[in-house]
C-alpha cells in the first residue's frame, strides 16, 4: 500500500536505501557489494538533487543512518490528560509543544520506555496505563522524512511530582485540548491529539493502528 502523504520521491529513496542497506548488511560477494553501494549512491544522488544537501554527506547519513537490517525506529509518547487538559513538553529545536517522548532505547520495554520519558522531560513519575495508538507516522500529517518512525503512544497516569520549568519559563504543561498552543508537528499534530483525547474519553475504545 502506497504512503499517503510522503512524496514519491521519497518512497522512492526509502525502497532503495533499504535494499541497498539490507544488502550490504548480508552480501558477501565483492560484486553485489558493488551493486549494493551503487543502488545507494542511487538514492543519495535523488535525495541531494531534491533537498539541494551535499552528495557526500548524504552518503555518509545513509551509511551511518543504521545498522543491520533496516526496520522502522520506534517514538514513544505519553498521554497525560488532567480534565479535559494535556500534558505538552517544549521542543526548543523546533519552537513547538509535544508530548513527552522520544526514541525506544535497548533493554526497555515500550511501557518502561516512556516511563523513563516523562520522568527525564517533565519530572514526574508516571504509569503507563493503556496503549491508545500505534501510527506509521508517514500515513500522517508530519512533515516527510527520510526515517520510517512507528509512534506508539500511551495513556500514562502521574503518580507524584512537579512538572518542570526552565529558566523560569514552563518546560512542561497542561494546555485545554480547544485551545492547544503551536505544535512541534514534526512530532505530534492537532488531529492526533484530539482523537487521542477522544479515547482517553472512551476506554472501551479498542487503540487506533494504521
Amino acid at each position: 500500500m502506497a504512503d499517503t502523504d510522503s512524496p514519491p520521491w521519497l518512497q522512492w529513496v526509502q525502497t532503495l536505501q533499504s535494499i541497498a542497506h539490507n544488502g550490504l548488511t548480508f552480501a558477501t560477494d565483492r560484486y553485489d557489494i558493488e551493486r549494493y553501494e551503487r543502488v545507494r549512491e542511487v538514492a543519495a544522488a535523488i535525495t541531494s538533487n531534491r533537498t539541494g544537501a551535499q552528495m557526500p554527506a548524504v552518503v555518509e547519513a545513509f551509511k551511518t543512518t543504521d545498522f543491520g537490517y533496516i526496520t522502522p525506529k520506534v517514538d514513544v509518547r505519553g498521554a497525560i490528560f488532567h480534565g479535559d487538559k494535556v500534558l505538552l513538553v517544549w521542543e526548543p529545536q523546533e519552537c513547538g509543544w509535544a508530548l513527552p517522548g522520544g526514541w525506544a532505547e535497548l533493554h526497555e520495554t515500550p511501557a518502561e520506555a516512556i516511563v523513563r520519558e516523562v520522568r527525564e522531560e517533565c519530572g514526574i513519575q508516571v504509569r503507563a496505563s493503556r496503549l491508545l495508538a500505534v501510527w506509521d507516522k508517514s500515513r500522517h500529517e508530519h512533515p516527510a522524512s527520510l526515517l520510517r518512525v512507528y509512534k506508539v503512544i500511551f495513556e500514562c497516569n502521574a503518580k507524584d511530582g512537579h512538572v518542570q520549568g526552565v529558566g523560569g519559563e514552563p518546560r512542561a504543561a497542561y494546555f485545554p485540548i480547544e485551545e492547544l498552543p503551536q505544535l512541534s508537528v514534526d512530532r505530534i499534530t492537532h488531529r492526533q491529539l484530539k482523537r487521542l483525547h477522544e479515547l482517553h474519553l472512551d476506554p472501551t475504545t479498542p487503540a487506533d493502528f494504521d
